[in-house]
């Protein structure tokens, strides 16, 4: 199916890798140019390398640090200069910062969490938004949440859950505050995702966790990637905040 997003530009944050490269690379199958926004800088720049060699679409790496305010700015000057205006953007970037029971959970790692996975999409969906021009066709946002906003199986995980839910929150008023603009906002919420790092093959632990997931397998980056590509298209104009399940029947 041809999506419609030839030519169109594409940020995705934390693209160098993961469910992040995952997204890249299906817009970038879909005919998108693509800034690979990444802390790693030299790992963005192989990364949009790698994209513009397989793909035949322009893509660019740039250093992003979604937590600092210059960098941001940095940024966006960069996107403007060497790209133009952006027409989607997929916030990407999240995590948590320890591991701990509430109660002994340092102000520190609750704060950081937060800054790392809601406050990051907050500042660079603002920036989105005010450098986006509705005549030149429409736009959309893609925030990723997780399986854990919506139901935790682990303990220690209150700060990540938390900001992830808040994801959730902004993405469906975002949607409606900014819908007048062209701009559609959705997001997706990932479950169990082998990527480089997580469930590695051959490692015991990977082998129990697959018997008891309900499709026995893990999903890849490319399957939340494919989601990440319908839903910047306008084949989804009739899904607008809405939350996208792609956890494989973990929240069955």
């Amino acid at each position: 199916m041809d999506l419609g997003l030839k030519g169109k530009n594409a940020i995705v944050t934390g693209g160098a890798g993961g469910i992040g490269l995952g997204c890249a690379k299906a817009l970038a199958a879909e005919g998108c140019n693509i800034i690979i926004a990444d802390l790693n800088d030299e790992l963005a720049a192989k990364c949009a390398d790698d994209i513009k060699n397989e793909y035949g679409v322009d893509a660019w790496g740039m250093k992003l640090n979604v937590c600092d305010q210059d960098s941001i700015k940095e940024f966006w000057e960069n996107v403007k200069e060497n790209v133009g205006v952006a027409d989607i953007l997929v916030n990407n970037v999240g995590g948590r910062i320890d591991r701990a029971p509430l109660n002994e959970l340092s102000d520190e790692a609750w704060l950081k969490t937060f800054d790392l996975t809601i406050h990051s999409g907050f500042y660079m969906s603002k920036a989105f938004c005010n450098q986006f021009v509705p005549d030149k066709g429409k736009g959309a946002i893609i925030n990723v949440t997780s399986k854990s906003a919506i139901m935790s199986s682990s303990k220690g995980n209150s700060h990540y859950s938390s900001a992830k839910a808040a994801v959730i929150g902004m993405t469906r008023i975002l949607a409606k505050d900014v819908y007048d603009l062209g701009i559609r906002v959705n997001c997706i919420a990932p479950g169990y995702v082998q990527t480089e790092r997580v469930y590695p093959d051959g490692d015991p632990r990977t082998e129990e966790k697959r018997k008891l997931l309900l499709t026995h397998d893990f999903a890849k980056p490319a399957d939340l990637g494919n989601v990440v590509a319908f839903l910047a298209s306008e084949k989804s104009y009739q899904i607008i905040g809405a939350v996208i399940d792609v956890t494989g029947g973990t929240l069955c």
